[in-house]
């Protein structure tokens, strides 16, 4: 069973019911506006029908990229459910930093929020209701507030709760994803669809994920079901490959910069429990079974060669600033103990890295 379909299982679970949504004033196509709150800049229906989106072909080549308006080094967000198979530049993502599509069967929302530095994809289907998520133009406690079409309900986007409105308390599933670049994901995905720039791309879409001054700062959060331990950049060893238990669940975390790549996938194959080590390939991570021959690799969570195991299961995993983190994460386990002190930015020696450069 290849990753793809294991996610497409995943999201034909059913979420907890939902409350009754309260549609919009009908006089309206917006709820009233609530005091403090600006209006959603834009909420898109569905991205899939009105966006452009360019074909491997199309980007590689001496002038191929120019014409596309993206290259291979392009930070994107990598989605597979089911055969569909999509990556979405987080440039052109930042900016709305919300956009909905629908990839295979499942409706889905990819997130960037440039403040709190989180890319996180969300399957919007609750229950029978289908939102559409936008934009609020507001931060809440140092993330993104997101806002659905139907009923006005206001979102966090870093933990995908419903923080009023009709559907209060309720929190949207994530969607296993994928951060590394786009010449990462085209070689593991060569027939994926790739979303488009346009001609408003974001400035404000700085990725600091692999900024050496910014290690002190940002953390990796992992769900699996009601389990949730957040992961901090200083605590990964020099390989970038960090072994972990959550739940029940034996994980392996990828934190890459050489190439870039940020992943998560379980270490359970079958009835067994592996442990891995990392090598760098062209621009992938290989995943290599210790003590054995397997070998996967880190963007795809696929075998190599091709088939020659099973995939390694994706978990959800994303970025999160240390600001967003301990306002909407307070009471969630950090893995090796709680935060130390920030380092002051003039601390920083410009050597200490992530991934290949990590500080000892």
């Amino acid at each position: 069973m290849s990753v793809c379909w294991i996610i497409a299982a995943a999201l034909l679970q059913e979420p907890p019911a939902p409350p009754a949504p309260v549609p919009p004033d009908s006089k309206s196509d917006t709820a009233p506006r609530r005091s403090g709150v600006r209006p959603a800049r834009r909420v898109r229906p569905d991205l899939v029908h009105a966006a452009r989106f360019v074909r491997r072909e199309e980007i590689l080549g001496p002038r191929a990229a120019l014409r596309a308006g993206i290259g291979t080094d392009e930070t994107v967000i990598g989605v597979c459910v089911g055969d569909s198979v999509r990556a979405y530049p987080v440039a052109r993502v930042a900016i709305d930093e919300v956009l909905n599509d629908t990839l295979g069967d499942a409706a889905i929302a990819i997130t960037w929020c440039v403040k709190c530095q989180g890319a996180v994809v969300y399957q919007r289907t609750i229950g029978d209701v289908t939102l559409a998520l936008g934009n609020a133009g507001s931060m809440h406690e140092g993330s993104m507030w997101m806002v659905d079409d139907a009923t006005q309900s206001h979102w966090s986007q870093i933990s995908g709760i419903a923080t009023d409105g009709a559907f209060a308390g309720t929190q949207l599933v994530t969607v296993p994803s994928t951060v590394t670049t786009l010449g990462g994901w085209l070689q593991s995905y060569p027939n994926c669809s790739v979303l488009a720039p346009t001609s408003e791309l974001s400035h404000r879409q700085r990725v600091r994920l692999w900024d050496p001054s910014q290690v002190d700062s940002l953390l990796l959060m992992v769900r699996i079901g009601e389990f949730e331990r957040a992961y901090p950049l200083t605590r990964f060893p020099e390989s970038g490959l960090l072994h972990d238990v959550l739940g029940d669940e034996p994980i392996v975390l990828l934190f890459g910069s050489k190439p870039k790549v940020l992943a998560c996938y379980s270490r359970r194959i079958g009835e067994e429990v592996i442990e891995l080590d990392a090598a760098p390939v062209a621009e992938d991570i290989e995943l290599i079974e210790r003590g054995g021959a397997r070998r996967w690799s880190a963007v795809s969570g696929r075998s190599r060669p091709l088939r020659s195991a099973r995939p390694l299961r994706p978990m959800s995993c994303f970025p999160i600033t240390r600001e967003a983190f301990e306002k909407n994460y307070a009471a969630v386990d950090v893995f090796g103990g709680p935060l130390p002190p920030p380092i002051r930015a003039a601390e920083h020696d410009g050597e200490r890295g992530i991934a290949g450069d990590r500080p000892r």
